[in-house]
């Protein structure tokens, strides 16, 4: 399986020394690791300008933004899926990684779009099929779970750091899944442009922290641990641990990292108007739940009681700003639910509902997926 290795003591003709020669060797195999990643890295941008003064810089820069949501994903992997056939019959690869110039996921999607990126073949098919038939293997009930968790959401505030401290699930289920995934991959064998987030909980005042294989510390962390990390969510799943850093879900504070995508091309000095976004989410209801907390909200609900120094933007605001700013650009699609839907029922009925759910979907957008599908051709070299 392929994975990023650093260059070995004598690769680059260094040689062991003693003294004060030491450190500046050290320096300079440092220098090599990192010239050798900025080597190993995909392009920025798949299709670029040919001449002229900004010859080389991107002409379109495609992302693909997935929401976190849990078992949700099973919806935006449908619609996924249905991407992948259209690219299939317009006669052009349906691995989306070899189309979309950034894959950006948050915790449910954070595991889908790094195994689009990974290089183990994983479609939005296969992972659809391991969502469907798996979930059980996934969500692995904890044995020692609080028993605050039978409570309604306004009373679990009560007991929200024994909850936190007894999640529901072990990480034994998820880990295992991970691994099965993406092996011994890291963020630095991605096929595109990578970018996951995840709140850092280390320190007394939580931080959201931006996994991404353009930069040279993340990107030798492995796949299967960042996964694990965007989707730690607080009360669900235990805080998980990289490089002595303690991380959790970044559906935190970033649920939908469509805008953090903007961002990302922003500092790449890429202007707006080559950037294209589609933002696929796992479902939304704009309902109130018990105590005036939005029912589906609850895993914010838990996390602003759990880290109140952590500030949230809202899917829906960061959905306004990026129709003002990107126009017809910005793809977006996600349904709007009735009443709210749990992100860790394994229940065989609720996984054909949301089957049936991203079916759906892909019924009522199929112009939208066609012209995603147009976009994506458009933007590919030859």
């Amino acid at each position: 399986m392929a994975s990023v290795h650093p260059p070995q003591s004598g690769q680059y003709g260094d040689s062991q020394t003693s003294g004060e020669s030491g450190p500046r060797e050290i320096d300079k195999v440092r220098a090599a690791i990192k010239a050798h990643h900025q080597r190993q890295l995909p392009p920025l941008a798949r299709r670029v300008i040919g001449s002229g003064p900004n010859q080389g810089k991107p002409e379109m820069f495609k992302v693909l933004s997935i929401d976190g949501g849990g078992i949700r994903g099973i919806i935006p992997l449908k619609i996924l899926s249905a991407l992948e056939e259209r690219m299939r019959q317009h006669g052009a690869s349906p691995k989306l990684s070899d189309h979309f110039d950034l894959m950006a996921g948050t915790s449910t999607g954070g595991i889908i779009a790094l195994g689009l990126a990974s290089r183990n073949g994983h479609t939005a098919q296969s992972l659809l099929k391991l969502y469907t038939t798996r979930s059980k293997e996934i969500f692995v009930p904890n044995p020692n779970w609080s028993y605050w968790n039978y409570a309604p959401t306004f009373v679990q505030k009560y007991g929200a750091q024994l909850l936190n401290t007894h999640p529901r699930y072990t990480h034994k289920g998820i880990g295992k899944v991970a691994l099965e995934l993406y092996g011994e991959q890291l963020l630095g064998n991605a096929t595109t442009n990578v970018l996951v987030p995840a709140v850092d909980v280390t320190e007394s005042s939580a931080e959201t922290v931006y996994f991404t294989n353009r930069n040279f510390q993340s990107s030798r962390h492995a796949m299967a641990r960042v996964a694990c990390a965007t989707s730690a969510a607080p009360t669900y799943f235990p805080r998980q641990v990289i490089k002595n850093r303690q991380y959790v879900d970044g559906g935190l504070t970033v649920n939908n990292p469509a805008q953090v995508c903007l961002d990302f091309a922003q500092k790449e000095h890429i202007s707006d108007d080559k950037v294209n976004i589609v933002a696929l989410g796992t479902g939304f209801a704009d309902v109130e739940g018990i105590g005036g907390a939005p029912e589906n909200h609850s895993l914010l609900y838990m996390g602003k009681i759990i880290y109140p120094t952590i500030s949230t933007t809202a899917s829906t605001d960061v959905d306004n700003k990026l129709k003002e700013r990107l126009g017809n650009r910005y793809w977006r699609i996600s349904p709007k639910f009735t009443e709210a839907k749990p992100m860790d029922s394994t229940d065989q009925v609720y996984i054909n509902e949301l089957c049936n759910i991203g079916d759906q979907q892909v019924r009522e957008n199929r112009e939208k997926i066609e012209g995603i599908a147009s976009m994506l051709l458009r933007g590919t070299d030859g």
